[in-house]
């Protein structure tokens, strides 16, 4: 077979793949062949607004790039064939497929709102092959190409430009993996794709930018790699089908509100290399359960874990110094173990919930910071704060009594023996571990190897019942959150 033949051969090929067929009666297809830049608009004469499927073959440039985005505008060309095209400089020009940098209006508005390019807009462009050799995306290049569904990202990019693909709603290149020898994914690139479901981001990696992949509502998996150093303010806001994260150890910059409401998000591993959790950065991540603050981590800053209703288990690690008010705001946790180098926990970061015990490992009481309306660290109810078990090191329970923000609790116990780890679970084993207290439908079981007295209260203070449990006693209790104590042990549980 004679090349020619074979290049025809596989341009219908490809053409094929796309849907799209030539010489039908529902499809215009036209080649067009350039010698100099700037010469498509006079080859396709009185055909631009005709044809739905367009290949070019030769040189183009920014005016071509024009010519073609009219074709899709004010005609009816769905598909772009490139991939024997010449592209000036190996660049896709700023805006070059872009109805947001272009008079494009019956009255000459600039159509920048989802009236003007949403969904239902009758820009008709869907789908772009573009050749070997393009090195760089320009600004906006196929910005508010609403209805662009597949596109190749040549093997030679290296640059892509300030929201390249933003709101390419049906962008559905599934995984989209971009290619090695980009360093970074700048601002707004992948903005609104919400078609987008999987990532695969190249070794090459450096930087994504802030908004680079925000509102991608249907964004399931990134694959981040080692070598990525930053992600900026909000990258990943509102990719709410996100739902694990594996940061390398290679990140030292995380930004303000990176996963801001990715509400699908239950598996995080933080960086080793980060000095702290941002503002905000997990705020809403209502499926996320347990999570561990490596140990370079210095301060977790305003609101980083607010609203993560199922928050039940954080591992603090020593090094962590300074917890921001509001950070575990609206969480549920179950317990929490103080690190002894922790120097200051801000405002309205704990509240009655689920506690059951508290570890605090400093020996000089951390300082509790406070809010304009007077709140502090600890939000308890008087009758919590006075049963709560509060362990802290032999011989400071004196000075964490006269504390502010410490001396709400009534219950301090000094020890020497500290878990790891918080804890989690809805049971409770006090330091002497013939004592337990497990909620159970329609109850708590009470668990004491010897004869031990126990009262159960509502979080209000109210008695419901009490007695003498030896060995496993049952203690029938209605749907609730109470407080028990057991003998000098106290814990609380949640009957359902």
């Amino acid at each position: 077979m004679k090349t020619s033949n074979f290049k025809r051969l596989s341009l219908l090929s490809l053409l094929y793949i796309f849907g799209v067929v030539c010489a039908t009666a529902q499809v215009s297809c036209f080649v067009a062949k350039t010698t100099a830049y700037g010469q498509l608009s006079a080859v396709l004469g009185d055909k631009a607004n005709e044809i739905d499927s367009l290949v070019v073959e030769g040189p183009i440039g920014e005016a071509d790039f024009v010519t073609m985005f009219r074709c899709s505008w004010d005609g009816q060309l769905s598909v772009i064939n490139l991939e024997n095209a010449d592209v000036e400089g190996n660049r896709i020009p700023d805006y070059a497929f872009s109805p947001s940098n272009k008079d494009v209006g019956d009255e000459g508005e600039k159509p920048y709102n989802v009236n003007s390019v949403g969904e239902d807009s009758h820009y008709s462009l869907r789908r772009i092959i573009l050749p070997e050799g393009i090195t760089e995306f320009g600004d906006y290049a196929f910005g508010y190409v609403v209805k662009l569904e597949t596109i190749n990202l040549p093997s030679s990019l290296r640059q892509m430009g300030v929201g390249c693909f933003s709101n390419c709603f049906n962008l559905n290149v599934n995984p989209l993996v971009i290619p090695n020898g980009v360093e970074e994914i700048p601002l707004y690139c992948f903005h609104y794709c919400s078609s987008l479901k999987r990532v695969t981001l190249p070794a090459s990696l450096r930087r994504i930018d802030g908004a680079a992949f925000m509102e991608t509502s249907g964004l399931e998996t990134v694959d981040f790699v080692e070598g990525l150093e930053s992600i900026g303010e909000m990258a990943f806001y509102w990719a709410k089908k996100l739902d694990h994260v594996y940061l390398p150890n290679s990140l030292k910059v995380l930004d303000n509100s990176v996963f801001y409401n990715c509400e699908s998000l239950s598996d995080i591993r933080l960086s080793e290399g980060l000095s702290e959790i941002p503002d905000r950065c997990f705020v809403g991540c209502t499926a996320l359960e347990k999570i561990s603050i490596p140990g370079n981590v210095k301060a977790i800053v305003r609101r980083a874990f607010s609203y993560c209703d199922n928050l039940r288990e954080v591992n603090l690690s020593e090094g962590l110094e300074r917890i921001d008010a509001n950070v575990f705001d609206q969480c549920n946790l179950d317990s929490i173990v103080l690190p002894a180098s922790l120097s200051y926990i801000g405002s309205d970061n704990f509240g009655d919930q689920s506690f059951v015990k508290i570890y605090s490992k400093a020996t000089v009481p951390p300082e509790c910071g406070i809010a304009a309306d007077g709140t502090g660290a600890f939000l308890f109810s008087e009758q919590v704060a006075r049963l709560l078990p509060v362990y802290v090191p032999v011989g400071t329970s004196e000075a964490y009594k006269s504390a502010d923000g410490w001396r709400i609790f009534g219950n301090f116990i000094e020890t020497s023996q500290f878990p790891g780890t918080s804890g989690i679970g809805r049971s409770v084993v006090g330091a002497d571990s013939h004592i337990a207290i497990k909620a159970k439908a329609g109850g708590v079981i009470l668990t004491a190897e010897t004869k031990s007295p126990y009262a159960v209260y509502t979080l209000t203070g109210k008695k419901v019942n009490s007695g003498i449990a030896s060995g496993s006693v049952f203690v029938p209790c209605s749907s609730g959150v109470y407080i028990v104590r057991v003998g000098s042990k106290t814990g609380k549980v949640i009957v359902k």
